[in-house]
């Protein structure tokens, strides 16, 4: 017995395994979606199943019994096999009792399984005489029209077109979930929320197992604002697909609309793991960087600054969130250590091309009295770029504020050449006429209105 059963183990398992298969395949080889037998629902009509199928099914569930009834006769012709000794073995469930038990037990489960099949299949029956009745064909032939044209309507944009033919359709078919389903979408983009809700949940009480529905449902509460509510049907949505794109994305916005940023972007990193389209990759990549800027100026205001500069690192990496990073890095050390602050600005300047930092290590330099750093910062850049116009009026600017009249016409003369008549020019005239109180020359630039403006 023993000799046998190690002979054949592999085989055993295989067959054990086979079974479990079987199992499943015979669980949902039901008629569509439903398990109470309705007909009529759209991508799962008995028009297009076939009773060849369950008859497959019910020839091999009588193949596995032959299968162990041919392994019950080997063992019980193996040498040494009695048959009082099985029996008492079966009750204690040693020596011959568990090969026995085993067998008994799975015979007795496919002989249920069988009867199920079996019943299961008369009804199919008795649908497929349903389905070929005139009456039927009719109903369904007018189901498949509404449905088209209610699907041409919404595409388009008519929404109040696609309701009209879909509440023709359920008039057909009040128990189809897609038909309930899609009458939601229409009612949610005309704005009757409350229709809306009602259709949805009546999707999910027809199929629970209906994940657009739950998505659909939590769009709609978020839409309402109301968060909590969204978040549990986001939940039952995600429980039942936990990879779903599109539920991914309704629980990234529920977060952020919370202010959970951390765990919007989390979520927004599932999606990036999960999703191979480049379009969803492309958006969601910028908008993880758009959530770590906005919660780096959370860390901010909470003065947590380590973690302000780690997210701002992670900004700069990006050309389009370069200047917001760099801008998150200069408050960060202007509290933290003002001695990075030169190198910061200089990198920021080197990496975007913004006079912004340039200027903010001006006024830097200026706070802390160090006139001729603040000057430095400008006339370092210019003798790599000479002819940069922005360079040079932030130059002339700052002569101006250091009451440097000697330098600021040296290097005015040089902006007449570059730019000779622009809004930056007039500005940065009327700036200088107005500082040592040269009214006539600004009496040129600007009229009485605009002087007294001024």
């Amino acid at each position: 017995m023993r000799a046998f059963l190690q002979k054949n183990l592999k085989s055993l398992t295989f067959i054990t395994d086979f079974v479990f298969l079987l199992y499943r395949f015979g669980a949902v080889a039901q008629l569509g979606e439903h398990h109470n037998g309705i007909v009529g629902v759209r991508g799962s009509s008995p028009l297009s199943s076939t009773i060849f199928e369950f008859m497959i099914v019910r020839i091999i569930f009588l193949l596995i019994l032959l299968i162990f009834s041919f392994l019950g006769y080997k063992i019980t012709h193996i040498h040494g096999f009695v048959w009082d000794q099985a029996i008492i073995d079966f009750f204690k469930l040693n020596y011959y009792g568990i090969p026995l038990f085993l067998i008994i037990s799975v015979s007795m489960l496919f002989g249920a399984l069988f009867i199920y099949v079996t019943m299961f299949y008369s009804e199919i029956k008795y649908y497929f005489v349903r389905a070929k009745s005139k009456k039927f064909k009719n109903r369904y032939e007018k189901n498949k029209q509404y449905m088209s044209a209610a699907e041409s309507s919404y595409a388009s944009y008519r929404f109040s077109e696609a309701l009209e033919k879909l509440l023709r359709a359920e008039a057909l078919f009040p128990n189809d979930y897609n038909i309930t389903h899609f009458l939601g979408k229409c009612y949610m983009r005309l704005n009757r929320f409350d229709e809306a809700e009602e259709a949805f949940k009546k999707t999910i009480n027809l199929n629970p197992k209906f994940i657009s529905a739950y998505i659909k449902l939590s769009a709609l509460f978020f839409e309402q604002k109301d968060y909590s509510s969204a978040f549990r049907q986001i939940n039952m949505a995600l429980r039942l697909d936990k990879k779903n794109i599109k539920a991914l994305f309704v629980l990234r916005d529920i977060y952020e609309a919370t202010d959970q940023l951390k765990m919007a972007i989390e979520t927004n990193a599932k999606i990036l793991q999960i999703s191979k389209s480049p379009d969803i990759l492309s958006d969601c990549r910028e908008h993880s960087l758009y959530l770590k800027q906005r919660l780096a100026k959370v860390y901010f205001t909470q003065s947590e600054l380590q973690k302000v500069i780690t997210l701002a690192n992670d900004l700069i990496k990006d050309r389009g969130f370069a200047v917001d990073g760099f801008n998150l890095l200069v408050n960060a050390y202007n509290t933290v250590d003002t001695k990075k602050l030169p190198k910061i600005c200089d990198d920021a300047y080197n990496a975007t091309g913004d006079v912004y930092f340039l200027r903010l290590l001006k006024d830097h330099f200026l706070d802390s009295s160090q006139p001729d750093k603040a000057i430095a910062v400008f006339l370092d850049k210019l003798k790599q770029t000479p002819d940069d116009a922005s360079l040079n009026f932030e130059l002339a600017r700052l002569y101006i504020c250091l009451e440097n009249r000697q330098a600021f016409e040296k290097i005015l003369e040089k902006l007449r050449q570059l730019e000779p008549a622009s809004e930056r020019m007039t500005s940065l005239l009327s700036f200088y006429y107005a500082k040592y109180g040269l009214t006539k020359e600004l009496t040129e630039i600007y009229s009485g209105d605009e002087i007294c403006a001024e």
